[in-house]
């Protein structure tokens, strides 16, 4: 897993998504609300996304809020996400084609999955400080 932290500040941030003005099931930007700091993430087309919310992540994962998901943005190295996505394509797509993200925040856990070509269109930016 890689992270994130140097680029987005440390902070218990609140995760919302909003979609794409072109569709309406395509996510373009994901607010990371703080207590300290506004983030909007900008993403390139989605190839594959989940929202699901924190407690329920966290049992269903069998985890406690860990360390590990506690930085706001990682890459995920392996992931089964990608395995579904690709059985899901029906195999016209493949493991190397495909990069996944987690977006962790207090009240959600997302999960993005991009073509990897399209990870470098990644925007980052601070809005505002509070």
């Amino acid at each position: 897993m890689l992270e994130w932290k140097s680029i987005i500040p440390e902070d218990e941030y609140e995760a919302s998504a909003a979609f794409s003005e072109n569709s309406h099931y395509e996510i373009s930007t994901i607010s990371l609300e703080g207590k300290k700091h506004l983030i909007k993430l900008n993403f390139p087309f989605c190839h594959f996304y989940q929202i699901v919310d924190r407690d329920l992540f966290d049992s269903l994962n069998k985890i406690s809020r860990s360390p590990v998901l506690e930085f706001p943005i990682c890459k995920l190295e392996s992931s089964s996400l990608i395995t579904e996505v690709i059985h899901r394509a029906g195999g016209v797509l493949t493991e190397e084609d495909l990069v996944h993200f987690r977006i962790c925040a207090k009240n959600l856990v997302i999960d993005l999955v991009l073509y990897k070509n399209q990870e470098s269109n990644i925007r980052i930016e601070e809005v505002g400080k509070k």
